[in-house]
């Protein structure tokens, strides 16, 4: 009798996981509506299914619809307080909804938990930068081209750096 909850259990998360696959699937295909439904399917049966709840926030994003975003990254970080991923987007979510103090706290947060987080020290220099705060931006595009010089995200923050040294110059 003690193993039938892990049956179930084991079942649940196997169903979940199938109708994961389809939902990727239907995303894949640009088939947004239907893959949110699927998700939505794996919440009821699992409330604490992660994927569904990072597709559901992806797909929101993808559509501009950035605070339903931030919603389905925020409930990640509830259920894994350490999902880098999700506490990341949600500072992207905040920040391109216009919420720029929650996303510098969010960011910040992001880079005290893992400081070599490229992305989004990348992303703290451009919102210090649009929020007038040059040598701040400066610090943190000067900081991730130290930290990998080599690393794809690199091109960004010397692109990202010389805007913000060309929108300092006079006209």
């Amino acid at each position: 009798m003690k193993a039938q909850p892990l049956i179930i259990g084991s079942s649940k998360r196997h169903t979940c996981a199938l109708w994961f696959t389809e939902a990727v699937g239907l995303q894949q295909q640009g088939r947004h509506d239907d893959a949110m439904r699927i998700c939505q399917k794996i919440l009821g049966l699992d409330p604490r299914f992660i994927d569904a709840h990072m597709m559901q926030g992806v797909i929101c994003a993808q559509h501009q619809r950035y605070e339903e975003a931030a919603t389905h990254f925020k409930r990640i970080c509830e259920l894994e307080p350490t999902h880098q991923g999700a506490r990341y987007n949600l500072g992207l979510m905040w920040f391109n909804a216009g919420h720029v103090n929650e996303a510098e706290r969010v960011f910040r947060h992001v880079l005290a938990l893992d400081g070599q987080h490229i992305a989004c020290m990348n992303s703290l220099g451009v919102l210090l930068a649009q929020t007038g705060r040059i040598e701040a931006a400066m610090t943190c595009f000067r900081s991730s081209l130290q930290l990998a010089p080599a690393q794809p995200d690199r091109k960004s923050t010397r692109l990202n750096s010389s805007h913000v040294k060309r929108s300092r110059m006079p006209s």
